[in-house]
């Protein structure tokens, strides 16, 4: 495995086999109706993320077989982090889809009781080609960095650390040319 570093996150190309990235493309275009509108608990920032996820439950098949590839790949990512040694409990993970003008503003991703266990985050993306939407970058908020989504891309960052999702613009409105991840976080 070839993880690109960078300041605050390490990232890979090509992380799943063809097959299954095709797949899970499958999935998330053929769920559109299982899609939730994301929740955000916050009653004083009640427009904080716009975008739909989906629960692992509804791609289990293909939850495990991630989780797996995920697992091959922390104790290099978490290297190339600098994070301190851990041995990882669980993979948490949902499927998440952003269209024209959806966003997840600055935040943390452990920064409630519910979540302070995560401690290393992935964001594996995944789309339709030719790509139908632009931006919709990762913003790391302290240091600037931004990725840019890559179809069958992979990143990794300390869940600790103030990022966003950036505005996506998908000109068609269409569901299948949005901006699909699996976001998902290790738990120790």
């Amino acid at each position: 495995m070839l993880l690109s570093p960078h300041k605050q996150f390490v990232s890979q190309s090509n992380f799943l086999d063809p097959e299954t990235h095709r797949e899970i493309l499958e999935v998330a275009i053929a769920s559109e109706s299982k899609f939730h509108s994301s929740v955000n608990t916050s009653a004083i920032y009640p427009d904080w993320r716009h975008s739909k996820i989906l629960y692992h439950w509804d791609f289990l098949e293909h939850y495990e077989k991630i989780s797996q590839e995920v697992l091959k790949a922390v104790p290099q990512a978490a290297r190339a982090l600098s994070l301190p040694e851990f041995s990882p409990r669980q993979v948490e993970m949902q499927m998440t889809g952003h269209n024209h003008g959806q966003y997840f503003r600055r935040h943390k991703d452990n920064a409630s009781a519910d979540t302070a266990t995560r401690c290393l985050t992935f964001v594996y993306y995944f789309f339709s080609e030719p790509q139908a939407f632009s931006y919709g970058e990762l913003q790391f908020c302290d240091s600037g960095e931004r990725y840019c989504p890559k179809n069958n891309g992979i990143v990794f960052f300390d869940s600790g650390l103030d990022h966003e999702v950036l505005s996506v613009t998908c000109p068609s409105g269409l569901w299948r040319d949005s901006r699909f991840t699996l976001n998902g976080w290790i738990r120790v």
